[in-house]
């Protein structure tokens, strides 16, 4: 079935800035959603400005992200996908909004940006992220919130709020949680970058090609999860988040309790 509806849609051979859009969910200057054959396809769209998360952009980026319950509203959705237009995944927050005179804002875009990231984290799908250039701050811990990043070889990821002053107290969250404590450190504390490289040698990044070959490694990891049972990505992803943090003792004793029930529902078998 997976196969079947997927024939089409490969066929376009769809690029990371473009796609030929069959149902629009959001349409703007700064963020662009749509779905099609059961993927949600989410750009950042505002190049000229390095695709800032400013309080707008998460907004609708907020909105992208909700998934409808229902299946009349989104049928077989299987995975989203985050990307970016430019040379540039995103720089982060609009420094212009986090200045004294706009202090007013600022918990109101610090939280929005929290919710929004762990909005993505707990998607009851996979999520990849397709990272070009480089994911800064906010943009690094956008990156990091997903469950697959893609990038190519020329993407550099860093937090870089210690210039400035200002700590990536809310990027770290997800950052320490994926990389290893002393390379997350050295990014925070440093403010220097990371490459694609050291990236994927440490685990932030899933795979790494040549900017080239972005487009069908996307591809590939889209199609390679939305020919999986849909039933059986959303109860491995729940399982997954939720034994995160037991301890080894009670995630066997929960891990046992999902197969077994997986094993019993046979039509989520594939």
């Amino acid at each position: 079935m997976a196969l079947t509806i997927y024939a089409s849609f490969l066929m376009t051979k769809l690029s990371p800035v473009a796609t030929q859009i069959r149902r629009q969910k959001s349409v703007s200057a700064a963020v662009r959603s749509s779905d099609e054959n059961g993927v949600r396809w989410i750009t950042l769209a505002n190049s000229k400005r390095r695709n800032v998360l400013s309080l707008e952009v998460l907004q609708m980026l907020q909105k992208a992200v909700e998934i409808e319950t229902s299946e009349e509203e989104t049928p077989n959705l299987h995975c989203v996908v985050i990307r970016a237009e430019g040379n540039v995944f995103s720089a982060g927050h609009d420094l212009k909004e986090l200045t004294s005179a706009n202090a007013n804002k600022h918990r109101e875009i610090v939280e929005l940006c929290s919710r929004v990231m762990l909005g993505i984290e707990n998607l009851p799908v996979p999520v990849v992220a397709v990272v070009q250039g480089h994911a800064a701050a906010a943009g690094c811990q956008l990156a990091a919130s997903c469950d697959i990043v893609v990038a190519s070889e020329n993407a550099t990821f860093s937090t870089p709020g210690v210039n400035f002053g200002l700590f990536c107290s809310t990027p770290s969250v997800p950052v320490t949680r994926t990389l290893p404590s002393k390379v997350a450190k050295y990014m925070l504390f440093t403010g220097m970058p990371i490459t694609a490289t050291e990236a994927a040698n440490y685990g932030l990044v899933s795979r790494m090609v040549p900017e080239e070959r972005l487009s069908d490694e996307t591809m590939k990891i889209v199609k390679a999860i939305c020919e999986k049972s849909l039933p059986v990505q959303i109860m491995g992803k729940r399982f997954l988040q939720s034994q995160t943090g037991l301890v080894t003792m009670d995630a066997y004793k929960q891990a046992t309790d999902v197969m077994v029930e997986n094993l019993r529902d046979r039509k989520s078998v594939v």
